[in-house]
């Protein structure tokens, strides 16, 4: 499915869940970019949980069907995982797309993903083909002031894919009562690591079907901090623990 004459994408069996810390400045503007391009590129459902000691995020009235919730959380850690959870819990539309707020992806590319869902061709679908191309700070911000996806794609030359060729996380769309059949997000794994790869395998493991839609997906850059790496060594250790557990499930 491509998206005609700017014409909006129909995604109203969708809801896009972005879990928040905001660390950085670069974090909240891209952000907004990407809730502004949902809003222009698509007629859907968002919901925005954001999970720290201060609200430093302001839902925008211009952007539709916005579900925005706070919760105050003194942990230096960002319980990803957990959160995640709590808005699959809220959310009521038949497909869901679990979406970091640095992630962009191609509209027509969104659009396939969802589709193959729709005729349960798959459970979970990945909006791109595993390439996760990390967007520099100068072509993010040529990028964030035309919002033109050819600027992403006539520069992949230029780009680093920071993951290698078969990234699991960023962006990931599933069948909402499905997946929580299938144990939704693995509450075990606390902060980053591992637990992209984890839910993968998962799936794999109790035999559903994965799809990945043809093309690139990209990750506007910014500074990373604590949640962007292991919260410690301890905790590298508790989560490949955890990530082998599901792959020897497999055995």
């Amino acid at each position: 499915m491509e998206r005609q004459n700017n014409h909006i994408i129909d995604l109203s069996d969708v809801t896009f869940l972005i879990p928040l810390r905001i660390d950085s400045d670069h974090r909240k503007n891209n952000l907004a970019v990407l809730l502004g391009l949902l809003n222009r590129d698509f007629k859907t459902n968002i919901i925005v949980l954001e999970a720290d000691k201060t609200q430093l995020y302001h839902p925008s009235q211009e952007i539709k069907n916005l579900a925005y919730h706070f919760i105050y959380d003194e942990d230096e850690i960002f319980y990803r995982t957990r959160y995640i959870n709590k808005m699959i819990a809220i959310s009521s539309t038949p497909y869901i797309a679990v979406w970091d707020a640095d992630a962009i992806a191609i509209p027509c590319q969104v659009a396939d993903a969802v589709d193959t869902l729709r005729k349960n061709a798959a459970v979970m679908a990945f909006p791109f083909d595993g390439r996760f191309y990390e967007v520099n700070e100068v072509l993010g911000k040529l990028f964030c002031r035309v919002l033109k996806y050819d600027v992403l794609l006539n520069n992949l030359a230029i780009m680093n894919l920071r993951y290698g060729y078969y990234m699991t996380g960023g962006a990931f769309m599933v069948n909402r009562e499905k997946y929580v059949a299938a144990g939704m997000e693995n509450e075990n794994f606390y902060g980053w690591g591992d637990e992209d790869n984890e839910r993968v395998k998962r799936m794999e493991v109790l035999g559903l079907p994965i799809c990945r839609v043809q093309g690139p997906m990209f990750h506007l850059w910014h500074p990373r901090g604590k949640n962007s790496w292991f919260a410690s060594k301890e905790t590298e250790l508790l989560n490949s623990h955890e990530f082998l557990k599901t792959c020897k499930s497999s055995n």
